[in-house]
């Protein structure tokens, strides 16, 4: 019976190492694209598209091609950031450029990292 909990547990621990792999092998021929959303459609809505617009094109013009499939979204000045990026560099230099769009009031980041590396 332990023996079989152990299988489960080493086959859940491979296949949760392993999973990040996969999703970044499978994200490294994507192209960027950066796509600017707005989560409500009350008179602030267009207020809203317009600053994630403006963060998203700010975050495409500085970082270019270090950006991969960035969303941002914006509600009444708080802007969260989402999406896969090629380092913990770079989402410091999201959040830092989306902070600096005037209309930003608070960034949220759930940007994620791949890497196209390859592990021996």
């Amino acid at each position: 019976m332990t023996v079989s909990l152990k299988r489960i547990a080493t086959s859940t621990l491979i296949a949760l190492a392993a999973g990040p792999l996969f999703v970044a092998s499978s994200m490294a021929g994507t192209d960027a694209v950066v796509v600017a959303s707005a989560a409500s459609t009350s008179a602030t809505a267009n207020g809203d598209k317009a600053l994630a617009s403006a963060v998203a094109n700010a975050i495409s013009q500085s970082m270019g091609s270090q950006v991969k499939n960035v969303k941002v979204s914006s509600n009444d000045g708080t802007v969260t950031l989402s999406g896969w990026i090629t380092g913990p560099d770079q989402e410091s230099q999201a959040r830092h450029i989306a902070a600096n769009v005037p209309g930003a009031t608070k960034v949220y980041s759930r940007l994620r990292t791949w890497s196209s590396e390859t592990y021996n």
